[in-house]
């Protein structure tokens, strides 16, 4: 095998990257021209298990699109039906291994314990057992794709647990593989894998989406967020908290959801603590440095910079080819910042500025009112060592924020997300905007920030 410190047919941009990395060349399996037939493999790329995973699945529905197109012909089903079925089974090993992983790190979270040997273990059933016992343990809604894929995996389990019924014609033992089902349909094969490979990637797109809801940290030992959330709605309001009503339904919900008390006031701060669910509890939630004064402060500054009937204004005529049009425009532009700079500076400090722009941030994710703390705190220390640096730093702070085109959008969003109607509301009132946006309607009922019906399903 010949050594090198160099791959001429690898980018540049690679080569900077992992510069200190020794090449192996092999006459093989190396590169070459055309540079677009150079697959990336090894720290070159960065492979997962679903990245091999889709190279399997996508492989055994070329070949079985290929075989059933020629009818028999130009690809012999007898042929191709074994590396069909090697390559749908590995990519359905690789899948659940990679599940495997996920749950791993959920537990991590959880601070459960949970291990299982990848490596040495290619039985599918005994990978799928593994995950069907333990995900259940970590979170109750993974009882969906256990009843979704159980069937497909036993199938597979049944005719090659290990990966070998397809790779040879016999076994280490010298038994002929496959006597017991002399005839494997590929039109069913397709329909089948098809069907599996949708719940496969759904079951992957949950895993990333609930690793995602628990890094919020908002659970306890038997609630997930979504239970919190349950136990939200089966409470009175804040209000009645003192009522002999509350004590009833306190004890309907420990015994209902296996609660201590210990976890049940932990599930009742977060209740009381998070947007999302306090509302749920007749609690208006409120903004940590803003209120309605200083958010109106803003818009007055906003629309002079983005006046809202631009439609309607009378268009004057301007020779675009001089340069007195290009001065005259910014000179305009810079004197309204000017204005508006002047206003805020007086009326905001540095923490209502960082949650303004908290608040524009926020809007275009919207998915948990965690997120939303983490957004304000970077915003606000930004501000503040923005107006600690210079002045002129801090007025870019505010600048930058009052440029946006799409502010407005974004930290109406917001508010409603974060149950701030109120505050929304008299926005849309003052400014006449019930019927400027669209989403006006999903966002006041709160059906814009529904998760994915994975995360929210009933079990």
């Amino acid at each position: 095998m010949e050594r090198s410190r160099e791959a001429s047919s690898y980018p540049d941009y690679i080569l900077n990257e992992i510069s200190m990395t020794t090449f192996y060349q092999n006459s093989t399996f190396r590169g070459s021209e055309p540079t677009w037939a150079n697959a990336c493999v090894g720290n070159n790329g960065n492979p997962s298990y679903i990245s091999y995973a889709n190279g399997y699945s996508e492989a055994a529905n070329l070949l079985i699109r290929e075989t059933l197109k020629s009818r028999g012909g130009k690809y012999l089903v007898d042929y191709f039906i074994y590396p069909i079925c090697f390559n749908m089974r590995h990519s359905v090993e690789l899948r659940l291994k990679n599940t495997v992983l996920q749950l791993i790190e959920l537990s991590k979270i959880k601070l459960a314990k949970l291990s299982f040997d990848l490596d040495t273990s290619h039985d599918i059933g005994k990978i799928w057992n593994f995950i069907k016992h333990e995900s259940l343990k970590l979170d109750k809604r993974y009882s969906r794709f256990i009843d979704l894929l159980d069937e497909y995996i036993t199938d597979i389990s049944e005719i090659d647990a290990t990966g070998q019924t397809f790779r040879y014609p016999f076994s280490n033992k010298s038994k002929k593989h496959l006597v017991k089902t002399p005839v494997i349909s590929i039109g069913v094969l397709y329909q089948r894998f098809s069907e599996l490979e949708k719940h496969l990637k759904d079951l992957n797109f949950f895993n990333n989406s609930i690793l995602e809801e628990y890094s919020m940290g908002t659970f306890t030992k038997n609630l997930s967020r979504v239970e919190i959330l349950k136990v939200a709605k089966l409470l009175p309001p804040r209000a009645a908290w003192r009522d002999a009503s509350f004590d009833e339904c306190k004890i309907k919900i420990k015994k209902d959801f296996d609660l201590s008390n210990n976890e049940f006031t932990k599930a009742v701060n977060f209740i009381q603590t998070t947007p999302e669910f306090s509302s749920h509890i007749s609690i208006t939630p409120k903004l940590k440095h803003l209120d309605i004064k200083e958010l109106e402060l803003f818009f007055e500054c906003w629309y002079k910079k983005h006046p809202k009937d631009t439609n309607n204004i009378e268009k004057e005529e301007f020779d675009f080819s001089t340069l007195e049009f290009i001065f005259s425009d910014i000179k305009k532009e810079l004197k309204i910042e000017a204005e508006c700079w002047e206003i805020a500076s007086e009326k905001l400090n540095a923490e209502q500025i960082g949650e303004l722009k908290a608040l524009y941030y926020f809007g275009s994710c919207k998915d948990y009112s965690e997120n939303y703390k983490r957004i304000l705190e970077f915003e606000v220390k930004d501000s503040k060592l923005a107006c600690k640096r210079s002045r002129n730093d801090y007025r870019e702070n505010f600048i930058h924020l009052l440029n946006k085109t799409n502010a407005l959008h974004e930290i109406l969003i917001s508010l409603y997300f974060l149950a701030c109607d109120g505050m929304a509301e008299f926005i849309i009132e003052k400014y006449d905007l019930e019927n400027h946006f669209d989403w006006l309607e999903s966002a006041r009922n709160k059906e814009l920030f529904r998760k994915h019906d994975f995360l929210e399903a009933d079990y």
